[in-house]
């Protein structure tokens, strides 16, 4: 795909453990096209406990996704940094980042 500097319109960089992330917005002409009203609804509530609550208007079963197993990696995560960042040497900041990274991948496809 060839870009045109016309249709840029954000370039930056984002720090990330490691590196850098490169992060390109621009503008397309693509049409978005979107499917006609079925009727057919869903509410979803994030929470901790229950990662998400959704229910329908369709009559089926209402629908609860377990957050406890996200809720104790993070709570792990928040205990492990704080203790690391009290420490501060420079072992201890490079340790303090692979946690951060390791945290990052194993909650970035919930």
């Amino acid at each position: 795909m060839t870009l045109k500097l016309k249709k840029i319109q954000r370039v930056s960089f984002k720090p990330t453990y490691g590196g850098y992330r490169l992060i390109v917005q621009y503008k397309t002409n693509k049409e978005i096209s979107y499917l006609p009203d079925n009727g057919k609804y869903i509410g979803i509530d994030p929470g901790v406990d229950n990662a998400f609550a959704c229910a329908g208007n369709t009559g089926a079963y209402p629908l609860l996704i377990n957050g406890r197993s996200l809720k104790s990696v993070n709570q792990y995560y928040n205990k492990e940094r704080s203790r690391l960042k009290s420490l501060q040497t420079k072992y201890r900041i490079k340790k303090r980042e692979e946690l951060t990274k390791s945290q990052e991948e194993t909650t970035n496809g919930i």
